[in-house]
């Protein structure tokens, strides 16, 4: 099976990955993201980067792809400021190795 590339936000945070042959999936909001993550999951798609602001939104559909192997989601900054990607990163670190190794004084 062929796997796809995909990045799901506003369209001014992921218009550019369709120069690189992504797709691209508009969401201005938590609803239309979290379907658009869903759609992609079950047409064939990978690697799915989503902006962080609506990651932070849609929790419970990025835990129910976290056990699995595809689709990986990946957030990816925006312009809200928001952290949320550390924590998923640190998360995933700590369940990888146990410790955190990214913990910042």
């Amino acid at each position: 099976m062929t796997y796809k590339i995909g990045a799901v936000g506003p369209r001014s945070s992921v218009l550019g990955f369709m120069a690189l042959g992504f797709g691209v999936f508009e969401a201005d909001n938590a609803e239309t993201a979290s379907e658009c993550i869903d759609k992609m999951a079950h047409n064939g798609y990978a690697v799915i980067f989503i902006t962080q602001s609506l990651c932070a939104q849609i929790k419970e559909t990025i835990e129910k792809y976290s056990s699995s192997p595809v689709p990986s989601i990946v957030p990816i900054p925006d312009d809200s400021g928001t952290d949320y990607g550390e924590e998923i990163l640190k998360d995933a670190v700590v369940r990888a190795i146990g410790a955190d190794i990214l913990y910042k004084d």
